[in-house]
């Protein structure tokens, strides 16, 4: 068995400080601090950048088709476009049209199939999607590991935000990135990796 890390919705939309006025009336005044999560993304990517090639790397977007949707709508100027930390080669990316990231049946099935038990997050917003993807995989059997100083949220509802970050130690081990290859000593799985990106099923089912 392996393990996998698991990216959420290092986006335009969620991590982009210039999109942030912008986006306002779509999530009505409940968006804080973007540079928050700029700050983040710019954590994953060099983090990403350590690890790639030792681990599989899963990226997971939120987005929607209908042009009428909230500012994460494919359509909405680039919105749903991977910021600063982007897939590469060997990467798999899945989209989903809902919070949870498992939401998109297609990435269980993924994980199952390649035989991955043990799944590290990285990401954004640690109370809701980020929140739901671990609570899910939590639920459904995977053991779950949460990279602390690689998630972040900026919502201005900040006592919310701690009550939910807080609950991801209820269903996660939570550790510095900095441990993560220690910790998956042993877990890394052997394959080979893809030499292209695989992108699957863009919405969920």
């Amino acid at each position: 068995m392996g393990a996998a890390l698991i990216i959420i919705d290092i986006q335009n939309a969620f991590c982009n400080p210039a999109a942030d006025g912008r986006l306002e009336h779509f999530f009505k005044n409940t968006l804080g601090n973007v540079k928050t999560n700029h700050d983040t993304a710019e954590r994953i990517k060099a983090f990403v950048e350590k690890v790639r090639g030792h681990i599989p790397i899963i990226w997971v977007g939120y987005h929607h088709t209908d042009s009428d949707g909230p500012a994460q709508s494919v359509d909405e100027d680039g919105a749903a476009a991977f910021y600063i930390a982007k897939p590469a080669d060997g990467d798999v990316v899945f989209y989903k049209e809902m919070n949870n990231a498992f939401d998109n049946e297609t990435l269980q099935e993924y994980l199952r199939d390649q035989g991955y038990d043990e799944l590290y997050f990285a990401g954004v917003n640690s109370h809701a999607c980020l929140f739901e993807s671990v609570k899910t995989a939590s639920c459904r059997g995977f053991k779950c590991n949460v990279l602390e100083d690689l998630i972040s949220s900026s919502s201005r509802m900040t006592l919310l935000v701690k009550f939910m970050t807080a609950q991801l130690g209820l269903l996660a081990d939570k550790l510095p990135s900095s441990d993560m290859i220690a910790a998956l000593r042993g877990c890394v799985t052997e394959q080979p990796v893809s030499s292209s990106t695989q992108d699957l099923n863009m919405s969920a089912k």
